[in-house]
């Protein structure tokens, strides 16, 4: 089992990854982007695209941007909490969000969009 102080074999036991979804017709707005995401270095910009705020950057773990499709958050979330699992280790995948940011968007991906949930992606 993990040793005192919260670490699994050198590795952080808490994660923090974020996804943004895609502009939706129900947003609303004119659909200017006020987010720079950089999935390279994990960083998301919060911009006013009037210019009269001062941008804030926030770092996280892991970051997804629009473009990044189930099998992307799959394979950089899914699959190492898996594996930890089979390693006999407990985890925890914990969404968080306002209504309509994206929760049921980034665990199950477009409706209809032909994936069977659940059942994509096989686990060595």
């Amino acid at each position: 089992m993990p040793a005192k102080g919260g670490k699994k074999g050198g590795q952080d036991c808490v994660k923090v990854a974020i996804r943004v979804r895609p502009h939706t017709f129900t947003d609303g707005g004119d659909n200017r982007d006020c987010l720079n995401i950089d999935p390279k270095f994990g960083e998301i910009v919060a911009k006013d695209p009037d210019g009269k705020r001062t941008d804030k950057t926030y770092a996280f773990d892991t970051v997804f941007n629009t473009s990044a499709d189930q099998k992307d958050v799959f394979e950089m979330i899914g699959q190492p909490m898996v594996d930890t699992v089979m390693d006999g280790y407990n985890v925890t995948l914990f969404t968080y969000g306002q209504t309509g940011s994206g929760k049921t968007y980034t665990l199950q991906g477009l409706p209809n969009a032909g994936v069977r949930k659940g059942q994509d992606y096989d686990v060595d």
